[in-house]
């Protein structure tokens, strides 16, 4: 029986091979395509292929675009460790919880030592003010002295760069220099790392009491003749190192004898100084800074520091004037009662007096 004999015939039960139901012909005799069903036409299915096939590609565009992201997050990340700028010295001091310590234990035998000068009567120290020095000068020898504090700064302030908000100032206030202008020329107090050194725009004079880098001078500010001829003087964490409210004053004096008028000048405090101090405030401290030729323009506080920018004013300072209004010993100020009629409490000593002569 032939193949077509047998796609017609009957269906037999007992047969050993189910026939398969024979396909329709065209014409010219060549099997015909098979038929969607009755329920779902031609335009539906092709439909439903183009949506799957979109459906697809969209699946394997946002895989791509997951996979891309991921690694340029994880590129970036490594960048940006890579970007941290590295401790100066190989430092005996490896641990940042070491080194947090130091610098607040430092601190704080600082304000000690503030309080123990002011109980001292017309110069002269109590024999109970002498006692307390000296157990806090043994403190600070066991803790390593200037120097361990010098290794902590080193390596906290490679993880928080003050010098961002310098460069974004200066760029802010159109002090940046174009092409084929000479860079400007900074004086930076207590520098302990070279972040400042290595900006290209720059012309950069960086010194410390205790060096710990090459290109760092290992001189003392006080020192260093003003010449009114830096266009930005930067002092970062310093002036609250320093031990007497009568050298504070006078480093700020300083500070505006070295920059040329128009010149800006930078000073970062910890916000204890300016917010927990009986002697200080930032209404006090920028009138001080006016008074001795210095008008803040740029301020801003962070969770534990305090910044600001003053511009070197034209006029000259009357030193008489600034220290009858802020003299040596410091008076206390009135503050506001804050948070229900309490004052926070004033545990900081800082504060800032002038003396009428250089």
């Amino acid at each position: 029986m032939c193949v077509r004999e047998h796609a017609y015939a009957p269906y037999d039960s007992n047969a050993s091979v189910r026939p398969r139901p024979a396909r329709s012909r065209s014409p010219r005799g060549g099997a015909r395509a098979r038929e969607p069903p009755p329920s779902v036409g031609r335009s539906a299915v092709k439909k439903d292929f183009v949506n799957k096939k979109r459906t697809a590609r969209s699946l394997t565009t946002a895989l791509s675009s997951t996979r891309f992201l991921f690694f340029a997050a994880m590129a970036k990340k490594r960048g940006s460790r890579a970007a941290q700028p590295k401790p100066l010295v190989p430092s005996a001091m490896k641990s940042l919880k070491r080194a947090r310590h130091v610098t607040s234990e430092f601190h704080r035998i600082q304000r000690e030592l503030d309080v123990v000068a002011g109980d001292s009567r017309d110069g002269t120290p109590s024999a109970r003010a002498r006692a307390d020095r000296q157990r806090l000068e043994r403190q600070l020898d066991s803790l390593g002295g200037r120097q361990a504090y010098q290794e902590a700064s080193v390596l906290t302030t490679a993880r928080h760069r003050t010098c961002k908000w310098v460069f974004a100032v200066l760029t802010k206030l159109g002090m940046r220099p174009r092409k084929n202008q000479s860079p400007l020329r900074v004086l930076e107090i207590g520098a302990v790392n070279t972040q400042l050194l290595s900006v290209p725009w720059l012309d950069v004079r960086a010194i410390d009491i205790k060096s710990q880098h090459p290109r760092i001078e290992q001189v003392d500010f006080f020192d260093v003749p003003p010449n009114a001829d830096k266009d930005v003087v930067v002092c970062a964490m310093v002036l609250n190192c320093v031990e007497s409210a009568s050298r504070r004053g006078r480093m700020l004096a300083d500070a505006a004898r070295h920059l040329k008028p128009g010149g800006y000048f930078f000073l970062m405090l910890p916000r204890r100084c300016v917010e927990r101090s009986p002697f200080c405030t930032v209404p006090v401290l920028e009138q001080i800074m006016e008074l001795l030729g210095m008008r803040v323009v740029e301020k801003k506080t962070s969770p534990k520091v305090f910044f600001a920018c003053a511009r070197r004013l034209e006029q000259e300072p009357n030193r008489a004037a600034v220290a009858e209004r802020f003299p040596d010993p410091p008076r206390e100020i009135r503050r506001r009662k804050e948070r229900g009629g309490a004052t926070d409490a004033l545990t900081d000593r800082f504060a800032v007096a002038v003396a009428a002569e250089p």
